[in-house]
């Protein structure tokens, strides 16, 4: 299975199973729509027999769905030159092995207050990455405009956390987005963005009922005992 966000290594064994050495081998990767392959071509040299060499190419998706990358092996025995074919079945999904998460976002935010919001980063590739930033693609205002975490090693996760601020927003639903840029390899890669509704209410709406709530509340409280000192005051009288 392999990933469309950045780029993943494949790595060719290859093998010289027969009893003489070969020379001038080189690994090509065939021409294909569907996945982009660095570099095209790696010059081995000799090879000798029963010997065996691994090579690497970096391979960036470009389509999802089963794919297949063929790869041509050249190779010289004395002046003859031979090639062999080999085709690497691949498995692209959509999943996304860098990505972010919302981990926690209030749902309802006052308006003029500031609300945080965090997500984790997770690097599931078998590589490490380099370069990691949290941008906000939305319209909606955070601090700070961008978040570094820099470099990441295979599984690991790491915390961003923004300021939302709402002064600006009216009242009613918002959405808030973010996505991860990267570097792997000497490439530049961004996942999709992911996004996360929240709705904006106004400053006094449940701060201004609560004290109405109250004041009536201890009106009440100052009614009810002044009439109940009212009656024991009237019952000592009267004895």
């Amino acid at each position: 299975m392999m990933s469309m966000s950045g780029s993943t290594d494949i790595t060719l064994c290859l093998a010289n199973t027969g009893s003489f050495s070969v020379d001038a081998v080189r690994v090509t990767a065939e021409e294909n729509d569907d996945v982009s392959v660095m570099p095209e071509s790696s010059f081995l040299g000799s090879l000798d027999a029963y010997s065996s060499q691994d090579v690497i190419f970096s391979v960036t998706p470009l389509a999802t769905g089963g794919k297949n990358l063929t790869f041509i092996v050249w190779y010289k025995n004395g002046e003859n030159e031979h090639s062999a074919r080999v085709t690497v079945p691949l498995e692209i999904s959509d999943i996304l092995d860098v990505a972010s998460v919302f981990y926690s976002l209030p749902t309802l935010v006052r308006q003029g207050e500031t609300a945080r919001v965090r997500l984790e980063v997770y690097n599931a590739k078998s590589t490490a990455i380099s370069g990691v930033i949290v941008v906000p693609t939305s319209d909606v205002s955070v601090f700070p405009s961008q978040y570094f975490i820099g470099s990441m090693d295979p599984d690991d996760v790491f915390s961003a956390s923004f300021d939302l601020e709402t002064s600006a927003l009216s009242l009613g639903n918002h959405n808030i987005s973010f996505k991860v840029t990267f570097k792997q390899d000497e490439d530049y890669y961004e996942t999709p963005s992911v996004s996360r509704s929240f709705s904006v209410v106004a400053a006094d709406a449940s701060s201004g009922q609560g004290v109405d709530i109250m004041v009536i509340a201890a009106g009440i409280i100052v009614v009810a005992l002044a009439a109940f000192l009212f009656i024991i005051w009237y019952k000592r009288r009267r004895r």
